[in-house]
């Protein structure tokens, strides 16, 4: 089985609390927005490929139908035949400190139907193969990004 990786480019902490340090909120952390294609939620970025689409805020895009975990929307991102990845990211309005522990948590389930054009085929194709999540931190004044975590390869339909 190939796995996939979806990165959420950002320093993301949907309850992220530093032991002993403030809380670190994000701006729209349960992806919430009118369902539609290549449309990134309010408070957050795309940070994927040029040439390529955002993600979609779901369900009812692209045959894609799980009903959200919480809320109404949530987040759809694909990995391409192509080998590009779909990303996210936003600022935080707090600094992540050396040597702290955060914690966060998430839902992430494997959709059944994914159906978009393939640019390598030009068919539709089903793009639900299993995937892994990683979650990156970035620091823009030093140019560097670190790896702050990844999931196991997301093979499940529910939350």
């Amino acid at each position: 089985m190939k796995t996939s990786i979806l990165n959420l480019f950002v320093l993301f902490i949907l309850a992220a609390k530093s032991y002993g340090q403030d809380t670190l909120l994000l701006k729209n952390p349960s992806f919430e927005g009118k369902p539609n294609c290549c449309v990134t939620p309010s408070g957050w970025d795309n940070q994927g490929e040029k040439n390529e689409t955002p993600p979609d805020i779901q369900p009812g895009v692209f045959d894609c139908n799980a009903k959200p975990q919480s809320g109404k929307t949530y987040l759809g991102m694909v990995t391409r035949d192509n080998e590009t990845i779909e990303r996210i990211g936003q600022d935080l309005d707090g600094v992540l400190k050396k040597d702290s522990s955060y914690s966060f948590s998430l839902y992430l389930a494997q959709s059944q139907k994914y159906y978009s054009f393939s640019r390598m085929t030009g068919e539709t194709v089903n793009y639900n193969k299993p995937v892994v999540l990683r979650i990156w931190g970035y620091n823009k004044a030093l140019l560097r990004e670190e790896l702050l975590g990844q999931s196991f390869p997301i093979d499940h339909k529910e939350w």
